[in-house]
This record gives structure tokens, C-alpha cells and sequence, in this order.
């Protein structure tokens, strides 16, 4: 799953509310929900919220994350790659 925006507070979120309808359905029939966002999308919010961030299990990116952020994926149980 791609997302334009990766927020704590807010969760997954994308500009276009029927996308983020499709999302949701597709995350709610997979077997694994595996993020792919790199560095920019941390901190950003969009209009159409996807979910929170416990609905993904792993998640992969390219930001270095500082170990506050780790902690809080760490809390909602999300597996992270960094690449």
C-alpha cells in the first residue's frame, strides 16, 4: 500500500476520498497490510484518511527514524524495514 501522507495522530492519508475508500477495502481483505512510503510522506496529512496506523503490520521506508518514532510503531506492533 502507498499512501501520500503517514501521520500519528491522524493515520494513512490521501488527497482523493474514493482512494482512500478502495484502500481501506483492499487493507481489509489482505492477509498482511505492508506500507510503502519513503522519507516524505512522514508528517503529512491529506484529505482522505485511510486508517490508523495500527491496521498496518509492517511497514517499509527510506526515512532514518529517530527512536521516539520507532517506539510508536513499536506500541501499535508495525515491523519496520528501513532501506
Amino acid at each position: 500500500l502507498g499512501v501520500d501522507g503517514i501521520d500519528f495522530k491522524l493515520g494513512l492519508t490521501t488527497p482523493n476520498i474514493y482512494e482512500a475508500q478502495t484502500s481501506r477495502v483492499m487493507m481489509e481483505v489482505s492477509g498482511d497490510v505492508i506500507l510503502v512510503v519513503d522519507a516524505s510522506k512522514f508528517g503529512r496529512r491529506s484529505l482522505g484518511v485511510i486508517s490508523g496506523i495500527n491496521e498496518i503490520d509492517r511497514i517499509i521506508t527510506t526515512k532514518k527514524l529517530s527512536e521516539n518514532e520507532l517506539n510508536k510503531f513499536n506500541e501499535y506492533h508495525v515491523e519496520v524495514i528501513m532501506v
